[in-house]
Parts: structure tokens; C-alpha cells; sequence
């Protein structure tokens, strides 16, 4: 139990100083022995604390609003208010079970300690009293769970919740709609927030969604975990969630090796939904794009997951969304799924199928700065040779592109020239393994001087 110095340094975590003042008045009573003055003083800072803290966030809580409407006036009155404020914050659930009935017990030692009931009041009961109070309650800021929950479900559906639905835009409403919640109440908002997306009305459904993306994209584990059980789990099972779970996904790829094996299934079976609906119109800005999604896996925890637990969809991206810059960059640490989207160039490129060559060629400049960075040279001459082929079967877009010296692609051409100039020997075998027979000096100097 504290001591005469513990109790001083418990009236350092008070930030109020009205209050501090107050309990040093009722800690030079108990230094005095007298130890009635000092429960009844800790006991009138106590619940005048919770008065003004209620108080404060009145302004912003139609729930915090009611209970201080209901209080100050008996408290102005001079009437008892200390058991109605009790009651009306448990009601509210602004505090707990657990803290209502430890204000009951403080309280009860301030009815005790103020009136002549033959207790006798000892030190013990003093410290215990001034260090509960302090500790538990007077040096804590309220805290925020379910009410403040109520609050935002209350007004999800209002038009401009959200006056952007930008991402960071998004995060930062969200944040700043929970930056007094208390880690509790996490759960209960997200359990709200999934039972409002599913409902009827589609403006607070459209909002809950956004929420629940801007929290995912916070990527906090507490989230995510509750994020798989609440919400991955049941919505995974129905195949209209499929754009929103693969948004998801994006928005944190770790709710997908969290979830279970089961809830991965349906996850797989919902994101080739998603692309097969959005893949060839979503950009890759937006979360629901199938490539930003693989990407953002990628990049979150390598490719092995991808590979083993979703194959069908990597496949998906890589055969029907390969031409994207930034999913290239995305592969750099991917060297198996880069290996097929490389592949996959060099079969178009060298095609003789004019659709094919030429629809690639059209496809590539933008392309030439993510696959240099992430190409060897040798890689770099094998696709200069390729569309080299491509214009032997006289498509125009490869003759298009060889035959300007690979301007569109120059810093392809730099690697791929500078492997002809390190390992000619091998270069040479580059151009014959492409059914290109010509001297390796006549090929660079027509292709890429």
C-alpha cells in the first residue's frame, strides 16, 4: 500500500491541477491522521473529475451530452449525484461493469468515513481509497469503447462521411473518428461496422466499407486479427463480397496467410471472381485491380504464399494483365512469377501471329524502365532479339520497333549492348537460340549501334 511519498507521486499523474490541489488537501489530512477528511476530500475529486471529463466530451458525444445533461443540474443543485452518475455511465457503457462497481465501493467508504456509523477509519482504508481513485479513474482519461462505437454507426450513413475516397483520405477520417477509442471496443466497432456494410441502406453500407478499408490499411495486428475472424470469415463465404474482400486484401495482404485454410479457399475463388469483373478495366491505382492486389502481396511477404496458396490467381494476372510498370517492379523479389511474365514477352515479341507482336509492341515503352531494372543484359539482348524475330514475320509493330534501333526502349538497349560487348561469345548464341543468323557485330550495328 502507498506510502506518504507514494500518494504524492500519484497526485503527479493528475493533469487536472484543481484536482491535484484538492487531493493534496485530502493528503495533508491524512498526514494529519486525518483519515475521514481524507477519503470524503478523494472522494469529492474523484467524482467532480469524472463530472468535468464527461463534460469536456459533451460537445462530441450525444451520448457523453445526455449523461452531463442529466448530471449537472443535480450536481448545481447540490443534490446527491454521485450514485446517478454511476448508473448512467454504466447505462451508457461508457464504463465497464468491472469500474462501476469499483465507484460503488469508493463511494461506499466516502458514506462510511462521512457519517457517524461507528467505522472506524483506518490508514489503510485512507491509502486505499486515494490510490484507487487516482489510479483507476482521476489520473485516466475516460474511456471511450462502446459509446463512442454508437456515435460513428450513428451517423455511417451520412453522404459526406467521407469527403474523399482516396485511401489516405479515408485513413485519416477513420483515424480521426477512433483516436480516443479504446483498444477494447476494436472488436464491437468492427463487428458494427460488418453488420452495417450488409444492411439495406446503401449509403451507411458504402461507408462501413471505406472504414473498414482505411482500418485495414493501417495494417495493425489487432485489427487484423479481428479483421479475419469478424469479417473475413463469414463475408468470404459470399461470392458479392468479392471486389470488397479483394480490396482487402490489398489494403492489408497479411489478413490472407492469417485467415484459415478454408476461409483462403473462398478468398482464392472470390479474388478470380473480382478479376475476371474488373481485371481488364480497374487500373492498377485501385485496390480492386488484380495486379495492385498480387502486387501488394509481392511486396508484404514473397511469392511463395501466392504460388502455393493462390496459383489460380497468380496464373490469372500474369496471363491477362502482364503489360503493367508497376507490377514488374512489384516481381523484382519475385524471381518465379518474373520468370513467367519474361517468358510470356518473349513469346509475344517474337510471335508470328501480327495481333500478338503488335499489340506487345504497342505495350512496351512504358515497360522498358521496371524490366531494365530488373532484367540481367543477357535477359535485356534476349527481347531486343526477340522483337528482332517478331519483324522477320513482318509485324509492324516489332518492325516498328527494331527498325528505329530500339529508340522506345533505350535502356534495354544500353544493357542489351553492353552484354554484346562484355560476353559476345554467349550473345552470339542469344541470337542463333532465336533463329537470328547473322554475325553478332552486323546485329548490333543495324539493331542497336
Amino acid at each position: 500500500m502507498a506510502g506518504l511519498s507514494d500518494m504524492e507521486e500519484l497526485i503527479g499523474t493528475v493533469s487536472n491541477k484543481d484536482i491535484s490541489n484538492f487531493l493534496r488537501e485530502a493528503l495533508a489530512c491524512y498526514g494529519t491522521g486525518a483519515f475521514r477528511a481524507c477519503i470524503v476530500l478523494t472522494n469529492i475529486a474523484l467524482f467532480d473529475d469524472l463530472r468535468a471529463k464527461i463534460k469536456a466530451i459533451a460537445p462530441t458525444s450525444t451520448v457523453a451530452k445526455a449523461v452531463s445533461d442529466a448530471i449537472e443540474p443535480l450536481a448545481a443543485a447540490q443534490k446527491v449525484f454521485e450514485t446517478p452518475l454511476i448508473h448512467k455511465l454504466k447505462t451508457a457503457k461508457i464504463i465497464s461493469e468491472l469500474e462501476a462497481q469499483r465507484l460503488e465501493q469508493l463511494n461506499d467508504h466516502r458514506n462510511k468515513a462521512a457519517h457517524p456509523s461507528g467505522h472506524e477509519v483506518t490508514a489503510e482504508e485512507a491509502r486505499f481509497v486515494f490510490s484507487e481513485a487516482i489510479q483507476k479513474f482521476i489520473s485516466k482519461p475516460i474511456r471511450q469503447t462502446s459509446y463512442i462505437v454508437d456515435e460513428i454507426i450513428s451517423k455511417i450513413a451520412d453522404k459526406n462521411f467521407f469527403p474523399s475516397t482516396m485511401l489516405p483520405d479515408m485513413r485519416a477520417v477513420a483515424e480521426h473518428e477512433t483516436e480516443n477509442l479504446d483498444p477494447t471496443a476494436i472488436p464491437f466497432l468492427i463487428s458494427k461496422l460488418v453488420a452495417t456494410s450488409n444492411g439495406s441502406d446503401p449509403d451507411a453500407g458504402r461507408n462501413a466499407r471505406h472504414f473498414l478499408l482505411a482500418w485495414a490499411s493501417k495494417r495493425d495486428d489487432q485489427i487484423r486479427k479481428c479483421m479475419t475472424t469478424a469479417l473475413m470469415k463469414p463475408m468470404a463465404s459470399v461470392d458479392t463480397n468479392s471486389e470488397f474482400i479483394s480490396m482487402l486484401i490489398a489494403a492489408d495482404p497479411r489478413l490472407l496467410p492469417e485467415v484459415d485454410n478454408i476461409t483462403r479457399q473462398r478468398t482464392r475463388a472470390l479474388l478470380l471472381k473480382n478479376a475476371a469483373e474488373f481485371g481488364s478495366i480497374a487500373p492498377y491505382s485501385q485496390l480492386r485491380s488484380p495486379a495492385h492486389i498480387l502486387g501488394a502481396c509481392l511486396r508484404e511477404f514473397g511469392e511463395a504464399i501466392m504460388i502455393s496458396e493462390m496459383g489460380d490467381f497468380v496464373d490469372w494476372v500474369v496471363v491477362n494483365t502482364p503489360d503493367i510498370p508497376n507490377l514488374i517492379s512489384d516481381c523484382a523479389n519475385a524471381p518465379n512469377i518474373l520468370s513467367r511474365l519474361f517468358a510470356g514477352y518473349l513469346e509475344r515479341a517474337s510471335s508470328s501471329q501480327w495481333t500478338t507482336s503488335n499489340a506487345f509492341a504497342q505495350a512496351v515503352p512504358p515497360l522498358d524502365p521496371p524490366l531494365a531494372a530488373v532484367l540481367t543484359n543477357a535477359d535485356a539482348l534476349k527481347l531486343v532479339a526477340a522483337f528482332v524475330k517478331g519483324a522477320d514475320w513482318n509485324g509492324f509493330g516489332p518492325m516498328e520497333i527494331a527498325g528505329n534501333q530500339f529508340a522506345a526502349l533505350p535502356l534495354i538497349r544500353q544493357k542489351a549492348k553492353s552484354y554484346t560487348t562484355s560476353n559476345p561469345t554467349e550473345a552470339q548464341a542469344v541470337l542463333v537460340d532465336r533463329g537470328i543468323f547473322v554475325g553478332l557485330a552486323d546485329f548490333v550495328l543495324k539493331y542497336i549501334p
